[in-house]
């Protein structure tokens, strides 16, 4: 069994492949971060699913949910509407390229069901990276483009989308 884990936003998506005993076989993301059109960043994202579906069976897939992310005053309305409606768009592209309705995760229950809860106090997007680089030493992590030995934001998003595929695969053991 092969479980996709999603972290979507319109600018990055990330994304990791984990089989059943959460090993690690691919994670990586997916740069939407120039294209304009929110249409435009579906097709793209379709094309980069269907390349991943050429080399992988997927059997279960997994997307965090877009509502649990905002804490009040930090997005405008407009933001968060377009970032709804590409998870939405996201989901709807899932199914018709993998025939696999998404699990959808709220975060907090991700991490949990992960092992990757955030300790109080902690910042939660630096330990959600350092755990999961404490998880898995095989992925490539990006660097800043200037200071190679800075990791670039995008480290965020892969490592997001690793906690959801382990969350799937936990909820999957429970569900049989």
């Amino acid at each position: 069994m092969i479980c996709l884990g999603l972290d979507v936003s319109t600018r990055i998506v990330g994304y990791s492949l984990l089989n059943e005993e959460q090993v690690l076989i691919r994670a990586g993301f997916i740069d939407l971060s120039k294209i304009e059109d929110l249409s435009d960043k579906a097709t793209y994202l379709k094309e980069k699913l269907l390349e991943i579906k050429e080399e992988y069976k997927i059997d279960n897939i997994g997307i965090e949910d877009c509502l649990t992310k905002f804490a009040g005053g930090r997005s405008s309305i407009k933001t968060i509407g377009k970032l709804i409606a590409f998870n939405y768009l996201t989901r709807y592209i899932c199914y018709t390229v993998f025939d696999i309705k998404p699990v959808v995760f709220n975060v907090i229950r991700a991490r949990t069901l992960a092992n990757c809860k955030v300790p109080r106090g902690e910042n939660s997007k630096e330990y959600i990276v350092s755990r999961v680089m404490e998880l898995y030493e095989n992925i490539d992590w990006p660097r800043m483009k200037k200071d190679k030995t800075r990791f670039s934001k995008e480290c965020e998003d892969i490592a997001d989308s690793v906690v959801i595929s382990r969350a799937l695969i936990e909820e999957s053991k429970s569900n049989g």
